[in-house]
């Protein structure tokens, strides 16, 4: 980076389904907002730029695909960014990532 820039980790990477093609072009959504990607996805986790994000925490939620406040990335998204169709970003995913499924506005795994 040309000047100090704060770097977070997401624990997710291609080990996980996450296309390396976002590396350097995608975003995750960190406190309601884009967190650029800062170079390579790896195989467990993807660096991201937190540079302009207040009061990043260890432990804050961060969003590879869906909404998070106002702000949302989609699938179709993520699939631009990795230059194919989001069915294949969503079947992707592995059995590692738990799944949560919403049902009536209550959370259920």
């Amino acid at each position: 980076a040309p000047a100090p820039t704060p770097i977070g980790l997401a624990p997710v990477g291609y080990g996980d389904g996450y296309p390396r093609l976002c590396s350097n072009r995608g975003a995750m959504l960190v406190r309601g907002q884009r967190a650029p990607i800062a170079g390579r996805v790896s195989m467990d986790q993807t660096s991201l730029d937190l540079s302009g994000i207040e009061g990043v925490l260890q432990d804050d939620e961060v969003v590879v695909f869906g909404k998070q406040g106002e702000a949302e990335i989609t699938a179709d998204e993520v699939a631009a960014w990795a230059e194919t169709i989001n069915y294949e970003i969503v079947t992707a995913i592995t059995a590692r990532v738990p799944r949560v499924y919403k049902v009536r506005a209550e959370f259920s795994e």
